[in-house]
């Protein structure tokens, strides 16, 4: 089959590295071709991110290709209000109802002949407008393999978190972990991320930034509240960039991925950070949601919820390099028998297989 592909809007995201452009790549293995996209393109099946600013391409794509891939990685129907002021949510409620967003996402979801989410966790709240729902975790790719953990027993542990803005509201259920890190000494946390504000300045739960959780001073309009020098544990922020988070990772010890919050949003996020900590050979703590659940059993890896399994679990870790070798070499190679480029473009190809022989 030939097959056409939507890219993410924004260049260079990530979903193109991991998805797309792996696709591209592996596919004519599985007897298809695929590429980006062109407007002078016949194909027999597009793939397309279900974004609200996809839609017109979506039923433009219709008229060139039979058959229609939706794709989309987070959760699509809900969204994190709880995190918002009563104004922030009062304005994004009325932002969303002008703008249409669910009932295009409705429409767009019903329009495609099989939709693709991040994770089972997913799955059913698509299937309630489009029956044929697959799960596919994103790729983890061979320059992830390429970074390899060094496991030496130095003077301190660096604990290593990595995340969107978006994500920051997990390490705040860590922060009793933390401070008896910190009385114990001789632990570091470093947080990859980026240092701008995830959505806007109606944000009500702290943290809104990365500044707002370390140390720094962050002031905002109609009477924010101001946080300083919050953490008692040595942090170091590392700006995140696609090329050098794996690298810099790889120079930690213990790969951390809490989960807070009640949303759906929160809780049906896919295991990809979990997953990239494995790929490099990092032993992970992870909190026990449904997406890390499937991926990381025992000897692969650590689930913890309460403080006391997380100190636990990270001070056994910090005191034997041999378990942390142990355990995460058992992660890379399991993740790489399964969650490799080849394995992700086996199971699209599956699918497409599927929707063909229909």
């Amino acid at each position: 089959m030939k097959i056409g592909i939507i890219p993410w809007p924004a260049p260079g995201h990530v979903m193109n590295r991991w998805r797309y452009d792996v696709l591209i790549k592996h596919l004519p293995a599985f007897g298809h071709h695929a590429e980006y996209c062109r407007e002078d393109g016949e194909y027999d099946c597009a793939i397309i991110p279900l974004l609200p600013e996809n839609d017109k391409k979506l039923f433009s794509l219709k008229k060139r290709a039979p058959l229609i891939v939706g794709d989309i990685t987070d959760e699509l129907f809900s969204f994190p209000f709880e995190r918002y002021t009563t104004l922030g949510k009062i304005g994004l409620y009325i932002g969303l109802l002008l703008r249409g967003n669910r009932p295009r996402h409705i429409k767009m979801v019903r329009s495609c002949d099989c939709v693709v989410v991040g994770c089972n966790s997913q799955k059913a709240s698509v299937a309630r407008y489009n029956p044929n729902v697959a799960a596919i975790t994103d790729a983890i790719t061979d320059d992830i393999f390429d970074s390899g953990v060094r496991y030496e027993q130095g003077e301190k542990c660096r604990i290593v978190w990595l995340g969107n803005t978006a994500s920051l509201h997990g390490l705040t259920i860590l922060e009793g972990l933390f401070d008896k890190l910190a009385e114990v000494g001789g632990y570091e946390l470093v947080i990859i991320t980026s240092d701008r504000q995830a959505y806007g300045k109606w944000l009500d739960k702290y943290p809104r930034i990365i500044r707002e959780f370390i140390s720094w001073s962050s002031k905002y309009p109609r009477g924010a509240q101001e946080f300083v020098g919050r953490q008692k544990i040595p942090c170091r922020f590392v700006n995140w960039e696609y090329d050098t988070c794996a690298k810099e990772a790889s120079f930690c010890d213990v790969g951390v991925v809490p989960v807070g919050g009640d949303s759906e949003w929160i809780r049906n996020k896919p295991a990809g950070r979990v997953l990239f900590f494995m790929a490099l050979g990092l032993p992970v703590v992870a909190s026990p949601v449904e997406s890390h659940r499937e991926v990381l059993k025992p000897a692969h890896g650590f689930l913890a919820e309460r403080t006391e399994d997380w100190l636990e679990t990270i001070q056994k870790l910090r005191n034997d390099a041999a378990l942390r070798k142990e355990i995460g070499s058992n992660a890379r190679g399991f993740v790489r028998d399964n969650f490799g480029e080849r394995q992700f473009a086996g199971r699209y190809a599956s699918i497409i297989d599927g929707l063909q022989r229909k």
